[in-house]
């Protein structure tokens, strides 16, 4: 997979503002159940979006492929790999992202994260 960088600086604030104001959304899958009350994941999570927010985005890829480990279906999590792929040049990647998150949104959806 390849780095793909679609936005622009401005952007990457907006991004950064919604990871860290989003909040996780609680998964019922067996491997990301309570992600909302997992600290190992809410830790690197939160790390992850301060080293997107400052550009540092070698940084948030490793801590989001840490995360993925432990669930790789999070749509959000995904969303995010998806622009720090952009930011770094990588389409393909990128690509395959957007599609992660987007083919396991229905999965994680509850009332709350619609609005």
């Amino acid at each position: 997979m390849s780095i793909y960088r679609f936005i622009k600086t401005g952007s990457s604030l907006a991004v950064a503002s919604m990871i860290m104001f989003s909040g996780i959304t609680t998964a019922y899958a067996e491997d990301c159940r309570n992600l909302d009350r997992n600290t190992n994941f809410q830790n690197k999570y939160t790390k992850m979006a301060e080293a997107f927010k400052n550009q540092d985005f070698n940084t948030a890829l490793a801590y989001g492929n840490s995360l993925l480990e432990i669930c790789s279906r999070a749509p959000k999590l995904n969303y995010i790999m998806a622009k720090i792929y952009e930011q770094m040049n990588d389409t393909e990647r990128a690509i395959f992202y957007y599609k992660v998150a987007t083919r396991n949104t229905k999965e994680f959806v509850v009332e709350s994260d619609i609005l």
